[in-house]
């Protein structure tokens, strides 16, 4: 019977195991978009097209 018991006792604490890094995954995936999104907006503003008129008006 001890036999049988011993396999149980290691299942159980592998299943604990896969839990935690899980967790650990999925905090720095959420971190990873909040970056993106803020360079995102400042491409669309398009930095170059306002220096431009800016120039042509001193000259």
């Amino acid at each position: 019977v001890s036999v049988g018991s011993e396999p149980q006792l290691p299942l159980l604490e592998d299943l604990l195991r896969p839990e935690p890094p899980p967790i650990l995954e999925t905090q720095p995936i959420p971190v990873n978009p909040d970056t993106i999104p803020a360079p995102a907006p400042m491409q669309p503003v398009n930095p170059a097209d306002i220096p431009m008129p800016d120039l042509e008006e001193a000259l």
